[in-house]
């Protein structure tokens, strides 16, 4: 046994951030809970608001480090440990040591279980801090001298109630992850160690407890209690379900204790249509679908009546009692007037293929031609009033769209446009000086050179791409004129812009070009240019 802990070195640090200061942490308001034995009296189950000062916890570096047997040294039964006593943490069984009156910092000094003898040893001071629990004696640490101080306090947003630890005496006592905070209840105001991080997780023991707590999820349909437990994963999420509207399922979905209200008001055996969910079963005898669940008179296949409802949840009023059989009136029942056919403008079919947006009009069905157009010079458009589509679309064999070769038959055929080549129709070719140029398998073929001769003595003649055939005059060039053009009377001659003028021969009254030729004297003035 020992008095002091000089056997190991084990020391604990706390630091508080300067932007923080070193407070015992912030006032926060709790609602009431329930207290250790059930009765509504005084709260001891404060509700930790989420706004923690967040505190940085620095363990300095642990020099001791256990041999087997020793304290801290992990084990599953007392033999295992030199002190002959294996005690529960956090973390598992460890191993732990006699003491008088000091142990390290967590740990209490208590007295073993081993009557007649009396042997103290240390044990953990906080071994349900941050465990699920419903009332505070939820989080008392079996044989350790603790304190009514020691809260079950329950965390906000539904999450469940968890052990505190009180730090009164001792802000600094909380271990690390952990602060000392200033909460305030009901029952009045108190110092406890609270995690840093805002929420608390599953220890070793609590688990192997199967440690639990009760939660709840809320919002605007109603709250639903559930429970979250320690397993072997982790904290459970809450088991409660998410409240929402009440739907006839069986299910008190709404948590308001009571199951499948309003899902049959009016007695009728069918379940309100609003309240059913497709693809679950319906509580209600008859079925759901019932579309005015006041009137015990209107649900799904109950006898249509002249009375301005939907007797028969079908989503039409009052059909069938005064049908006239026209599409293009409304039949109306007045449970007064009876029977009435007012003119719709409703959609209709006139039945005819061939007409298209047809509507009612003063109580006929009526439409406008339909355009059959499917922009093929190759289809003629047509129109079947009997036909399903109407419009029917046939082949011709109408001229199409020219190709720009002059060598290609353009030509419907099987409703397209078809260019076929062609061989033996004229074509240019773009030479003036060919011809003729004609086409050979689609292809425009070149004629011989063009013969440009204008039978002309005083015409140098040729051929250009530019201008074709070229008839130069020869001005000046000897020529033989002939008169009669039967080459009986030949004159000599020369070139100008008219032709071959003859040189006079001879003298004429009154003439200036005078030939003789045969013996006959010819005046030929009108050759001359300007004449």
């Amino acid at each position: 046994m020992f008095s002091r802990p000089q056997r190991w070195t084990v020391t604990f640090a706390v630091v508080c951030l300067a932007a923080l200061g070193c407070s015992n942490g912030t006032t926060v308001k709790y609602e009431d809970a329930v207290d250790s034995s059930g009765s509504d009296g005084v709260a001891d189950i404060p509700l930790v608001e989420d706004r923690f000062e967040l505190l940085d916890f620095v363990t300095a570096e642990v020099e001791y480090i256990p041999q087997p047997g020793e304290f801290l040294w992990p084990c599953t039964d007392n033999s295992e440990c030199d002190s002959g006593f294996c005690v529960t943490t956090k973390d598992g069984g460890r191993c732990t040591t006699q003491c008088v009156e000091d142990c390290p910092k967590g740990w209490a000094c208590v007295e073993a279980d081993t009557k007649p003898d009396i042997i103290y040893v240390c044990m953990p001071k906080f071994l349900t801090l941050c465990d699920p629990c419903r009332i505070n004696d939820d989080c008392k640490t079996q044989g350790v001298t603790t304190t009514s101080l020691d809260l079950c306090l329950e965390f906000p947003n539904g999450l469940g109630s968890f052990c505190g630890a009180d730090c009164s005496t001792d802000a600094a006592a909380c271990p690390a992850g952990y602060q000392c905070e200033t909460v305030t209840t009901p029952g009045g105001t108190f110092q406890q160690c609270m995690p840093t991080a805002g929420e608390c997780t599953c220890s070793f023991p609590a688990v192997q407890a199967q440690k639990s707590t009760d939660c709840f999820n809320a919002n605007e349909s109603g709250k639903c209690t559930g429970e979250r437990m320690c397993e072997a994963s982790g904290l459970s999420e809450c088991s409660a379900l998410i409240p929402s509207a009440e739907k006839c399922d069986d299910v008190d979905n709404d948590c308001d204790l009571a199951v499948d209200e309003g899902c049959n008001d009016d007695g009728d055996g069918f379940c309100d249509a609003t309240m059913t969910t497709p693809g679950k079963p319906v509580i209600c005898g008859s079925g759901g679908g019932d579309c005015d669940d006041t009137d015990g008179t209107v649900y799904p296949g109950a006898t249509e009546l002249c009375d301005k409802k939907d007797n028969n949840c079908d989503g039409t009023k009052d059909e069938g009692l005064c049908e006239d059989g026209n599409p293009c009136t409304d039949d109306l029942c007045d449970p007064i007037e009876g029977c009435s056919h007012p003119n719709n403008a409703k959609l209709c079919d006139d039945g005819n293929s061939c007409t298209d947006n047809d509507h009612c009009y003063e109580g006929k069905c009526e439409g406008g031609p339909k355009v059959c157009e499917d922009n093929n010079p190759c289809t003629d458009n047509l129109c079947d009033p009997v036909s399903e589509k109407g419009c029917k679309f046939v082949n011709n064999s109408n001229k199409c769209d020219d190709d720009g070769n002059p060598c290609t038959i353009d030509v419907c055929e099987n409703g397209t446009c078809q260019h076929k080549l062609a061989s033996a129709l004229p074509c240019d070719d773009g030479n003036p000086c060919t011809e003729p140029d004609m086409c050979n398998s689609g292809m425009c073929v070149s004629g011989a050179p063009k013969n440009c001769d204008d039978k002309e003595e005083c015409t140098k003649d040729s051929c250009t791409k530019e201008q074709g055939c070229v008839h130069d005059v020869l001005n000046g060039t000897p020529c033989t004129y002939d008169v009669f053009d039967l080459g009986i009377c030949k004159l000599a001659g020369t070139c100008g812009s008219n032709g071959c003028v003859p040189k006079p021969n001879c003298n004429c009254p009154n003439c200036f070009l005078c030939v003789c030729c045969t013996g006959l004297q010819l005046c030929l003035d009108n050759l001359l240019p300007g004449s």
